[in-house]
């Protein structure tokens, strides 16, 4: 089943705006993280929507692209409840 060229290209537009628009509010730190956002993405979708085969060498470098995206999205919060449950397990 292919999609019809007019709503592929409503889609698009309509996307590329959203992404401007989000791109407008964000700061430069974060927007660079879409880069690296994109190939993942582009993977999975191939692989759902297209059945494409995809290596466990991928998957693995996908997975640490992942962590490394969810590192310096929460890592800070995740630093800070480390901090204090050390200083609390000290404390007793």
């Amino acid at each position: 089943m292919q999609i019809p060229a007019a709503f592929a290209a409503v889609v698009i537009i309509w996307s590329s705006t959203q992404l401007a628009i989000q791109l407008k509010n964000m700061a430069a730190s974060r927007a660079t993280l879409l880069t690296l956002i994109t190939p993942v993405l582009a993977l999975l979708l191939g692989h759902a929507l297209n059945n494409e085969r995809v290596g466990i060498e991928v998957w693995f470098g996908t997975g640490m692209i992942l962590a490394g995206l969810m590192s310096h999205e929460w890592g800070d919060i995740l630093l800070k409840r480390f901090a204090q449950r050390s200083k609390t397990s000290d404390e007793d």
